[in-house]
């Protein structure tokens, strides 16, 4: 080889030695630094693998196919499964529950695809068999050609906040439900459902303690089969059952395994049978009010948190339940106090005893919303008692009734209990006919409510009232009402009875004054008349003095007469015996007669008259001559009270009729005497020294006339001015009830 090719050689070694240095240098400089790079490659991931196992966050990784590559030590201890038993396996395979599969995959396919939602909420069920809630974000991994390559997904048990969620909106749903009615049977219904939703439950039923009966009984449910409703309200317990008084001291009670209670409710094939229950007391300030039941067919169905949201739910149907009590109580004092005031009004409307009781017997019926009402009273003259009133039996079964005579000997059992109590309430009428067989109730009656009537302290009859077919007792507060209406029906009794021996005495003494003054007034009539012959001389002549006293005779025997004649008028007044003459008359005609009849007296009295009358004045249809009678006696009483001056009478129309008003200038009347100056033999004054006086009838009387002509009467009066007596008359008089002339006789109610 040439000289220079070996040098050449020699070269190109030496350079490739020292690329061959470099080079070895460099791959010594890169062996470095990948040792370096993998030494803190596994710092990295020991640190990695140290937040990812101790982490409180559940995290799982993943493959696209759904396969578990990687989960934290949080996933194991919370699911129960350690990484090399979930290591290759479908998660949806081994974690969600049924229900939760096809969703799982639906959403996870979606993740992939890119459409992941913000969370995602799935139950996941632990090894040991509890469910867990866990809410789920993911994050995407991807190879290098941008496809997704790992899922990693961090999840959150949120079951305690579920849980807490659920129990606070169940219970807040339960409170709006029962605010939303005052019905507390749909409430209770209401709150049955909701809970059947929140609650791993088949049935829940609400027992409510009856203060009334002392029982305790189902009043609401929710989930019962249909088959099994009826045996179900058939429950009563009494005292502490069914739990031993454990609810009833406020203890919840939670029973696993309820095959042992024969009382639950069940199929006899067995495809219905309850086999735990939480039974929650319903309790509010202290009162236990009943029960809140949670039933279930499988057996172990409550967990801690599930009897507190039992034990939630209880506490606000209690309130509601005491609220609703409330409020029904206050309904029924409500109700009693219509009821009565309603009876009372209707009592007291008429004092005719046969009204009163047949009112007695229909309001009865109707405000106790009973079948039917007797009343009965004791008839001293036959010592029995007996039905004098009713409602509500067929006319047949009423009749079958008023022949019923009832002596004291065969109802003593009855009256004892009502002298003592005032109110009896049976399942049975106490009511029976002598010939009744035994246990037969009168009436076709299965249920009877009789109250005490009474006068002074003694009772005088008693009122029924009762049902044909029903066998519950009256409540509590219709006994209250008929307490009520037994007290009204007494004093409407005595009042009648107190009117009918007035009306009685009152005509007994109408009758005796017509009959006196009649026979008075024949004497006084001859009297006057032979008083009349001697002033006229036409027994001879008289001498002065024995004329002047012939003349003063006449004038008392004359005031006498009107004075009987005033009396006979008033008796007729009160006995119905004034009958209308009606015609029709001019006012202007009737004044002058009026005028001319007390002309005598006119100018005895040395007064002023002044007669004005409208130029239009309407006929009237009405009776004059008692309407001359208002105006003489009008005319009359002003003269009376009148020492000087002048009496005014004037007419006009007014309000569709005429108006007369006699005005005077007398001594007036004082504003508190107003009032009784129409009251028979009431005066509010003396008349003047030697003014005639009378007895008070005068105004009375114009009053009474006025009413039978269908007008009014007013009066306005100045002490020491005067007084003005308007009479208001209607065009035509309105024609009242033809007055009898011999009231009905009511005999005294028995005593």
């Amino acid at each position: 080889m040439p000289p220079t090719d070996e040098r050449g050689l020699l070269a190109q070694i030496a350079e490739l030695t020292r690329t061959l240095a470099e080079a070895q240098a460099a791959v010594r400089a890169q062996v470095a630094e990948r040792e370096r790079i993998e030494q803190v490659l596994h710092g990295e991931r020991s640190f990695a693998a140290t937040v990812f196992d101790t982490v409180g966050a559940l995290i799982a990784v993943v493959d696209r196919t759904g396969r578990i590559v990687r989960f934290n030590r949080a996933c194991e201890q919370m699911l129960g499964y350690a990484f090399g038993e979930a290591q290759g396996r479908c998660f949806w395979d081994l974690m969600p529950i049924a229900g939760e599969i096809e969703p799982a995959r639906i959403v996870f396919e979606r993740l992939i695809a890119g459409d992941w939602p913000t969370t995602y909420e799935t139950y996941w069920f632990a090894r040991d068999g509890s469910r867990r809630l866990l809410a789920w974000s993911a994050a995407l991994l991807r190879d290098v050609d941008g496809n997704v390559e790992y899922v990693v997904g961090t999840g959150i048990d949120i079951t305690q906040r579920k849980r807490a969620e659920q129990k606070a909106a169940a219970v807040l749903e339960v409170v709006n439900d029962l605010g939303s009615s005052l019905d507390l049977i749909e409430v209770l219904h209401r709150a049955a459902r909701r809970m059947t939703t929140v609650v791993p439950c088949d049935a829940v039923a609400t027992f409510y303690w009856d203060p009334i009966h002392q029982v305790t009984r189902l009043i609401a449910q929710s989930g019962i089969p249909p088959d099994l409703v009826a045996a179900a309200h058939q429950l009563v317990f009494k005292n502490a059952e069914p739990f031993g008084g454990r609810v009833n001291n406020g203890e919840t009670v939670v029973i696993d395994d309820a095959g042992g209670l024969p009382w639950l409710p069940a199929r006899a094939d067995g495809s219905y049978r309850v086999q735990s229950l939480v039974a929650a007391p319903l309790l509010v300030r202290g009162r236990v009010l009943g029960a809140l039941v949670a039933l279930s067919t499988r057996v172990h169905s409550f967990d801690t948190d599930q009897v507190e949201l039992c034990e939630g739910i209880a506490r606000q149907l209690a309130v509601a339940i005491e609220s609703a009590d409330l409020y029904r109580t206050q309904q029924q004092e409500a109700m009693v106090s219509s009821a009565l005031a309603r009876l009372g009004q209707e009592l007291i409307a008429s004092l005719d005893t046969p009204v009163v009781l047949q009112r007695l017997c229909q309001l009865t019926t109707e405000v106790l919303a009973c079948d039917f009402s007797h009343t009965w009273l004791w008839q001293p003259q036959e010592q029995v008692f007996l039905p004098v009133s009713g409602h509500g039996d067929p006319p047949e079964q009423w009749e079958s009734i008023r022949v019923l005579r009832l002596a004291r000997s065969g109802i003593a059992p009855l009256l004892e209990r009502l002298e003592h109590d005032g109110i009896v309430n049976a399942q049975l009428s106490a009511l029976r006919a002598p010939d009744a067989r035994a246990g037969e109730p009168v009436s076709g009656a299965t249920v009877a409510l009789i109250v005490a009537l009474r006068r002074r302290g003694e009772i005088f009859g008693f009122h029924t009232a009762g049902y044909h077919t029903r066998t519950e007792l009256f409540s509590p507060h219709q006994e209250r009402i008929a307490r009520g209406i037994g007290q009204l029906a007494s004093l409407a009794l005595e009042n009648a009875r107190l009117v009918e021996e007035l009306d009685r005495a009152n005509r007994l003494k109408s009758e005796f004054v017509a009959t006196m003054s009649h026979e008075l007034r024949t004497p006084l009539n001859i009297i006057v008349g032979y008083n009349d012959l001697l002033l006229d001389g036409d027994f001879g002549a008289l001498p002065p003095a024995q004329a002047d006293v012939l003349t003063r005779l006449r004038a008392s025997s004359q005031q006498l007469l009107d004075l009987i004649n005033t009396t006979l008028d008033l008796s007729r007044l009160e006995a119905g015996r004034f009958t209308l003459d009606v015609a029709e008359i001019r006012v202007a005609d009737v004044l002058a007669e009026v005028a001319a009849e007390t002309s005598e007296q006119q100018r005895a009295s040395g007064l002023r008259f002044t007669w004005t009358l409208d130029n239009d004045l309407p006929p009237l249809h009405t009776d004059p001559l008692k309407l001359k009678v208002i105006l003489k006696n009008l005319i009359g009483n002003a003269i009376k009270f009148t020492e000087q001056g002048s009496v005014t009478i004037e007419s006009s129309v007014r309000d569709g009729g005429v108006v007369i008003a006699v005005a005077d200038t007398g001594s007036g009347i004082a504003p508190e005497a107003l009032p009784i100056i129409f009251e028979p033999f009431r005066q509010a004054s003396a008349p003047p020294s030697g003014r005639q006086s009378g007895v008070g009838l005068g105004l009375y009387i114009v009053q009474r006339l006025i009413g039978l002509l269908s007008g009014t009467i007013s009066v306005q009066s100045d002490v020491g001015r005067g007084s003005t007596f308007s009479v208001w008359l209607p065009r035509a008089v309105i024609p009242q009830p033809e007055a009898s002339s011999s009231p009905s006789q009511i005999g005294d109610p028995p005593r």
